[in-house]
């Protein structure tokens, strides 16, 4: 990531946290999320994320499985100078 990257994830995070506010949302960025129990191999990272259904609040990671199955509906990824094409797939 690069600052500008970094700028951008924050200005996401806050403004849905505030759009969300009071509402049953978890909503985070730069966390693990695993989806798989038993399977930390399966992770990803996203850049900001949205859970709907979720208590807000603070967590070490999103683990799928102590979330009630619930896994994020929305998820963001800040592009950088360095990504290409490719990385859109």
């Amino acid at each position: 990531d690069n600052t500008l990257q970094w700028d951008w994830m924050v200005k996401i995070v806050g403004e849905l946290r505030e759009q969300f506010a009071g509402r049953e949302v978890f909503v985070a960025g730069d966390l693990f999320w695993y989806p798989v129990e038993g399977h930390p191999e399966v992770v990803a990272a996203p850049d900001a994320l949205v859970a709907f259904g979720r208590p807000p609040g603070y967590r070490g990671s999103y683990r799928q499985w102590e979330e009630g199955g619930v896994a994020p509906q929305v998820v963001f990824e800040v592009l950088s100078p360095s990504n290409t094409t490719d990385d859109f797939d």
